[in-house]
């Protein structure tokens, strides 16, 4: 016989494996049964274990397994949340805001189409032809806010 048909039929043995009562030698309980058969009995619930351990460390929602905060699945989801609260809390305030137009109207403080009246001419500013004069109050007021200026820091 080979090397390996000697491997193999010593596998195919029969082994008896029996529980017994140590003070009186009673059996408890026996199987028989052949050694690959125990092998990969073994073989079977360490590769079972290792997929549940591994699913357990894996899955687990108390552990964070990153140390990188940035990739941290809590944090995105947590990111996503606030910028969903944003963007409601602008429309909420647009809301407000619109509403409050409305009570203005229906009060009579402001007319319907004001807004729509005004001509954009009207409020655009043509600096270079400003004057830049002052007038004699204003003179007035100058030195008067230099000369404060003066005594508040001398003190």
């Amino acid at each position: 016989m080979g090397y390996f048909q000697r491997k193999i039929a010593n596998f195919k043995e029969e082994l008896r494996i029996v529980v017994t009562n140590p003070d009186n030698f009673e059996v408890k309980w026996t199987i028989t049964s052949s050694k690959i058969r125990i092998y990969s009995l073994v073989l079977l619930i360490f590769i079972t274990g290792s997929i549940l351990l591994s699913c357990l460390i894996i899955y687990n929602p108390f552990l964070n397994h990153s140390n990188n905060n940035d990739t941290s699945f809590v944090r995105i989801k947590l990111e996503k949340q606030y910028k969903e609260i944003k963007k409601l809390t602008l429309k909420v305030k647009q809301q407000e805001d619109y509403i409050i137009n409305v009570k203005k109207v229906i009060l009579g403080k402001i007319v319907v189409d004001s807004m729509m009246q005004i001509k954009a001419e009207d409020y655009q500013l043509h600096i270079p032809t400003m004057e830049n004069k002052l007038t004699e109050n204003e003179k007035k007021i100058a030195e008067k806010v230099k000369e404060d200026m003066k005594s508040n820091s001398a003190k």
